[in-house]
């Protein structure tokens, strides 16, 4: 038979869902049994997962041939990620650097015949799973081989960082708050905040979520934003934006509950703007499964952050965006300018060189 492929670029969870949707009745696994149709859907999923994760998404792809008198499926998993700094350590049971349950790499292993995979600190990581149909693989092909990648330490983007917080007019204190999170391996977590209502009570909820957002034993995005669920129940509730800047990797990470919106603006002023998206709901109340959005970073980007006491389209804003000048200058102007004037206004900025 000649060889057969499919290939799916991974850019979000909706991208993996859509393809594990798809491959079940994708012509390249025709005549194959439910039970090793059920194993190679199983191991795509795991892989997806993990680019997902780990590298902000990648490129799935899979083949199906005849090698060595027998027909085997080969899936294909590759990313420009920051790599696997220790394969064997990540490929043991339970091993996780996400506090996840760590069933991807160990689960692959099991499944599949052979694991080949290759990576390095900084070099991305492909992974490699063949399953042979109707037959084992080769006895003396070994269950798991490796291959160290090596380059240059990739530069990382610089960062600058900034913020500005106006209380609803006739209020002394916001209810609105900015945390900033430095991590280590040049990572940044942003997070803005926006608790129901004004005044006191507001900014004393608001003060509180953001010190759990400094402290959070997991800084990640759905598990700070779990926290801040639970941590806002019996309260009057609240909505949040958290973004995770991986410098070293280029990559933007983004997830939000309730009116709090993030934009990706330049570096050139007419370029289309990347806008995330915030899922319905009240955390505290009404919390929606989050919807981790990626988007690669360049030089001369910023990324904006701000509650709904600013203006969506910020169309009100004079001058053209990204503009120039310190990032706290920045985020002063787009809350004096495009402030609505009728609620708690903030707004993070994070400038990127």
């Amino acid at each position: 038979m000649s060889e057969q492929r499919l290939v799916y670029r991974l850019r979000s969870e909706l991208d993996l869902q859509l393809a594990l949707s798809q491959l079940p009745r994708a012509e390249l696994l025709a005549g194959v049994g439910e039970a090793e149709r059920t194993l190679l859907c199983t191991i795509a999923a795991e892989l997806g997962s993990n680019m997902l994760k780990f590298a902000y998404g990648g490129e799935l792809r899979l083949s199906r041939r005849r090698e060595a008198g027998a027909e085997l499926v080969e899936v294909l998993a590759e990313d420009d990620g920051p790599g696997i700094a220790d394969v064997p350590v990540a490929v043991r049971e339970h091993y996780s650097t996400a506090g996840t349950l760590g069933l991807g790499l160990p689960g692959v292993l099991r499944m599949a015949d052979h694991v080949h995979i290759e990576t390095g600190p900084g070099c991305g990581t492909s992974v490699q799973a063949l399953t042979w149909l109707g037959e084992r693989a080769p006895e003396s092909r070994e269950r798991l081989t490796c291959r160290r990648r090596s380059a240059a330490e990739p530069a990382a983007l610089a960062m600058s960082w900034g913020s500005e917080n106006h209380p609803c007019p006739g209020q002394s204190v916001s209810g609105d708050a900015v945390v900033f999170r430095p991590l280590p391996s040049r990572q940044l977590i942003v997070t803005v905040l926006d608790a129901s209502g004004h005044g006191p009570r507001a900014h004393d909820l608001v003060t509180r979520l953001a010190a759990l957002v400094a402290d959070h034993p997991n800084p990640d995005l759905v598990p700070l934003l779990e926290a801040l669920h639970l941590a806002c129940r019996g309260t009057p509730g609240a909505a949040a934006g958290v973004a995770r800047i991986d410098a070293v990797a280029g990559m933007l990470g983004y997830a939000g509950v309730g009116n709090v919106r993030a934009l990706l603006l330049g570096p050139a002023a007419d370029e289309r703007a990347w806008s995330g998206v915030s899922r319905d709901g009240v955390l505290g109340d009404r919390f929606p499964t989050p919807f981790v959005q990626q988007a690669r970073l360049s030089p001369g980007q910023v990324l904006l952050l701000y509650s709904d006491g600013v203006s969506e389209t910020l169309r009100s804003f004079r001058g053209s965006l990204p503009g120039v000048g310190e990032a706290a200058a920045l985020a002063r102007q787009v809350v004096s300018q495009c402030g609505r004037g009728i609620d708690d206004a903030a707004c993070a900025a994070v400038r990127l060189a």
